[in-house]
């Protein structure tokens, strides 16, 4: 099926739904959509994605009324005398959409050359065009090399805007990292890593986010997790942790460019993927610079699973890695009690290790 085949199924099945909405009517053309003193712009793909109706547009101008207000017929344009909207937007993208398929081919089969020179073209399109021409791109089944080839290209770019570098990098890489069942790939892992270390926020966003809160974390999904978190920096992790602490409120009430917090699965109960993702983020060098707020967002739940679980193995590990990295921070905001209090109720070995390092804090404060 070629690709002027797909634009006129999604343009159909457009027309379809719209037709069996009873408040409004729709033409029985697209033509007559748009204002027919306009001039002729091609339109955005993503209105037609999306049934978004942009209204702002001082060229194009839907005409949709309701039923009940007027009952004009709409103008009979003849369907010879149409251009396909998605046809008229996408030309310039057809070359490019085409060049992509041999991807997913044999990568050395693939002139160096000719690979480097479609990613860059990709990765220099604006967001829209962007977005449409990955909706064409099986990105998914190209060969780890690519993938890899096209995040390194991505570090490498000095001006690609942060929204299509975290788009890029979640079309690449997160259905691949869903759909292992064993180890990541070498060449695969330490492109992310490259990247991670470059421009974190756009492999939080592309990756970390939909991997925390789409993903089951199994053991694959969790390796590249924590492996990627490690090149983070310090205010990054930061931002990871309140994500994780908050369960994704924190993160989902400023961003929902790639998810939506609708449709979403939760971190609690924390299970021990959850805890290892936190003990990662903790002990990761330089380390996250805590405040009250957050300390106790961190330290109230580990009470909470205690008392419920006295025998509860991970919360008693994160306390340790608290007390023993984090004593000024248990100091400067007066936890200790809290921290004593837990380990009153656990039941575990390791509470002796905790209350062991609260003793080294109190001794030095006797100082």
């Amino acid at each position: 099926m070629s690709v002027a085949d797909i634009n006129r199924e999604k343009l159909n099945a457009i027309r379809n739904s719209l037709a069996k909405n009873q408040e409004y009517q729709f033409s029985d053309t697209l033509k007559s959509v748009f204002d027919p003193k306009g001039q002729s712009q091609t339109v955005d793909p993503i209105w037609l994605m999306h049934l978004c109706i942009h209204t702002d547009n001082p060229v194009i101008k839907p005409i949709m009324s309701k039923r009940s207000k007027s009952n004009e017929p709409m103008p009979n344009i003849s369907t010879q005398e149409q251009n396909d909207p998605m046809e008229e937007d996408l030309p310039d993208l057809v070359p490019l959409i085409e060049s992509m398929s041999i991807f997913t081919g044999p990568s050395s089969q693939i002139q160096t050359q000719v690979k480097l020179e479609s990613l860059e073209s990709l990765i220099n399109l604006p967001h829209a065009q962007l977005k449409a021409a990955t909706s064409f791109i099986d990105m998914p089944s190209w060969e780890d090399e690519v993938t890899a080839d096209l995040l390194k290209l991505i570090t490498k770019a000095e001006n690609i805007p942060g929204v299509n570098a975290a788009y890029l990098t979640y079309s690449a890489t997160y259905p691949k990292i869903i759909s292992l069942k064993s180890n990541v790939p070498r060449i695969l892992m330490s492109s992310i890593q490259q990247l991670a270390n470059d421009k974190g926020k756009c492999v939080i966003d592309g990756l970390l986010v939909p991997l925390l809160f789409q993903s089951e974390l199994g053991k694959p999904q969790c390796e590249v997790i924590n492996k990627t978190i490690s090149e983070l920096a310090p205010s990054q992790r930061l931002m990871l942790l309140k994500t994780v602490l908050s369960d994704g409120e924190s993160y989902f009430a400023l961003n929902t460019t790639l998810l939506s917090s609708n449709n979403r699965n939760y971190l609690r109960p924390w299970t021990d993927p959850v805890f290892q993702i936190l003990s990662t983020i903790l002990s990761t060098q330089p380390l996250v610079p805590f405040d009250k707020t957050l300390l106790f967002d961190l330290v109230q739940p580990l009470q909470t699973i205690v008392q419920s679980n006295p025998k509860d193995k991970g919360s008693m590990q994160l306390l340790l890695l608290l007390t023993s990295k984090y004593a000024q921070t248990i100091i400067e905001f007066d936890s200790i009690s809290l921290i004593e209090d837990i380990c009153q109720s656990s039941t575990m070995f390791l509470k002796r290790s905790v209350l062991s390092q609260l003793a080294s804090i109190k001794k030095k404060l006797s100082f």
